[in-house]
């Protein structure tokens, strides 16, 4: 990842979620979705690219250096590839399916909703 490129956030880092924070100086473009699989980790989501749910998110324009490496550091231990989000190239953290099947699946592939419910 590099500076103006963008990134699809779809848990803890979207608007109103607790990590939001790391993306301040980040311009945010519009919502989006991706087709994956999203799981519980408890705290927070991971997502497979595999599988046929749509995964609701956020797209922002990554700023400085800096910033992007905070947010690997946050991210460190998922993958980051570049996918289409409604058209646009975006980077996005996931997980590979093996080290996520035995978790609950959030079927609407919303986490802010899933962790309102969760309370």
């Amino acid at each position: 990842m590099k500076p103006n490129d963008l990134l699809f956030v779809y848990g803890t880092l979207r608007k109103g979620g607790r990590l939001h924070h790391f993306l301040d100086g980040c311009e945010f473009q519009q919502a989006g979705t991706i087709t994956g699989t999203m799981f519980s980790l408890g705290y927070c989501p991971a997502i497979t690219l595999h599988g046929e749910h749509t995964i609701h998110g956020e797209l922002y324009r990554l700023g400085n250096r800096e910033q992007i490496n905070s947010i690997n550091r946050l991210e460190a231990g998922y993958d980051c590839e570049q996918v289409d989000v409604d058209g646009n190239p975006a980077w996005v953290f996931h997980m590979s399916s093996k080290d996520l099947d035995q978790l609950p699946v959030i079927e609407d592939g919303d986490w802010l909703q899933y962790a309102k419910d969760q309370e």
